[in-house]
């Protein structure tokens, strides 16, 4: 009998109490599991509840990404939705210039230091090219946002808005007929 117990193949075999690293339904949670708790889940928490309240101080830059998000032109007006505090790119199938923001024209925009245009709340716009680079500080909800073709004169309307689930992903905006670069 003493030998039949040294020669334990299973762990379904031992008692309870005596199988290594295996969850234990009779258990109750002690102290350390709601230590645990406190120190590690309440501050993430609260860490993404100022997120939510409070105005960022920075915007972190784009990552290189494996593959942009595409996005057909054929709709209009596009829809773009920002993680507020990153950048977050839009690649458009031309040289671009900003034309309006909620109907106010580029020519009564601010500029700031830097050529970039203060006209989305706590939110920079910057054209470069073909490039339209959106760098929200804070959260706000949808505003118009009018691009002109440099060589097509075509109008691309965005509906731009930011919060902290929004994407950060880059976009290539693409004609239908376009394949993606």
């Amino acid at each position: 009998m003493q030998n039949d117990q040294l020669h334990h193949t299973s762990n379904d075999e031992l008692p309870v109490m005596n199988r290594p690293n295996q969850y234990r339904p009779d258990a109750k949670a002690g102290w350390s599991t709601g230590l645990l708790y406190a120190v590690l889940v309440v501050p993430l928490l609260v860490g993404s509840a100022a997120l939510y309240s409070q105005e960022l101080k920075r915007v972190i830059p784009v990552e290189n990404w494996a593959e942009f998000m595409t996005i057909d032109l054929t709709d209009s007006p596009i829809r773009i939705n920002l993680r507020t505090g990153y950048e977050r790119p839009l690649m458009f199938p031309e040289p671009i210039s900003l034309v309006s923001v909620n109907e106010k024209p580029v020519s009564a925009l601010s500029i700031d230091r830097n050529g970039k245009y203060v006209a989305l709340p706590g939110c920079l716009i910057e054209v470069d090219g073909d490039v339209a680079g959106f760098s929200p500080l804070q959260r706000f909800g949808q505003q118009k946002v009018i691009f002109r073709g440099v060589s097509s004169n075509q109008l691309y309307s965005l509906m731009v808005s930011s919060s902290p689930t929004g994407s950060r992903q880059p976009v290539e905006l693409v004609k239908s007929s376009e394949q993606p670069r």
